[in-house]
């Protein structure tokens, strides 16, 4: 039996924050900031080396236009967030150098996400019987663990992720991924600004999907919940299903898989100066050596392209 072919998506701004709090410090000699550039090609060869995959693309989220179908739904969907850093703005362009060097297509596209971008590419690829790995710091795209695709997560910075599957999802949460979007409609997620139900924490969502298997049955099981539980769930009932519609990811994207683009393996980002001294991933700000050059391993075929218009 042949082994699968292999995607591997990267949720590009995702890596780039990564990167950019955990090696903030790395600049060019003149001050020209490097951190987030460095972490994100750190984490390019680091998926080359652990998952040597067939297909690589990145999926972007597109500046201001990219949650605009969600904020037509709920208006404060992630109104909390924090404006992009000045100075890791100012490394997105090489970013984009990195993954050009890299022959990774950048996908992004109005009103989708970079994880609904990620689950649409996922179930293309899925369909050809092509396993996906999907890269992330973004628990809601755990939804999308089947036998075809897995989820890295980023835990820690750039070098410490926990990579999911099936099983190693339903230990860790005792549900199976498609239950997940239900345990978050009840619990929230204040880090998108994400309402839930108030007062359900993680530990009363869990009990409530393991006990009922979903949202709908939660809901037409509130008699038998009963006491103060039950009455939270009533009076926040619309907050619960508008948070799952907030949550479930579009599988639609206007991107499509072809196996005729993107070689995951053959480009050379040294020949087109990623890591040259203009690069600038030699020196900490301050001073000091950090970083020689960056390879990547022999020239393999593959293929990624946008859905044409329309």
């Amino acid at each position: 039996m042949n082994t699968p072919e292999t995607l591997v998506v990267i949720d590009g701004k995702s890596v780039l924050y990564r990167g950019y709090y955990a090696m903030g410090d790395l600049a060019t000699a003149d001050g020209r900031p490097t951190g987030a550039t460095y972490g994100f090609a750190m984490m390019g060869l680091r998926i080359l080396q652990e998952f040597n995959p067939d297909y690589v693309a990145v999926a972007w989220d597109k500046s201001k236009t990219n949650i605009r179908a969600r904020r037509q739904v709920y208006a404060q969907y992630k109104a909390n967030r924090k404006p992009m850093p000045e100075d890791l703005r100012e490394q997105i362009t090489d970013v984009r150098r990195v993954c050009e060097a890299f022959g990774w297509p950048l996908l992004e596209v109005d009103d989708y996400e970079a994880d609904d971008i990620m689950g649409s590419l996922a179930v293309q690829a899925k369909q050809k019987d092509i396993d996906s790995v999907l890269v992330t710091g973004d628990l809601d795209v755990l939804q999308l663990v089947n036998h075809h695709t897995q989820v890295c997560l980023l835990k820690r910075g750039v070098t410490q992720t926990i990579t999911y599957d099936q099983n190693s999802f339903q230990d860790a949460y005792r549900m199976t991924p498609e239950q997940f979007t239900d345990y978050k409609a009840l619990m929230g997620d204040p880090s998108d600004n994400i309402p839930g139900v108030n007062g359900v924490g993680e530990k009363t969502a869990r009990n409530l999907i393991a006990e009922y298997g979903s949202l709908d049955e939660v809901y037409q099981h509130l008699a038998d919940i009963g006491g103060a539980t039950a009455k939270k769930l009533d009076n926040d009932r619309d907050m619960a299903f508008l948070s799952r519609q907030l949550i479930e990811l579009q599988l639609d994207a206007p991107v499509a898989f072809d196996d005729m683009a993107a070689d995951a393996r053959g480009a050379d980002p040294e020949a087109r100066g990623v890591s040259g001294p203009e690069s600038g991933f030699y020196r900490r700000r301050g001073g000091g050596v950090y970083l020689g050059g960056l390879r990547t391993p022999q020239r393999r075929r593959g293929r990624m392209l946008p859905a044409a218009p329309g």
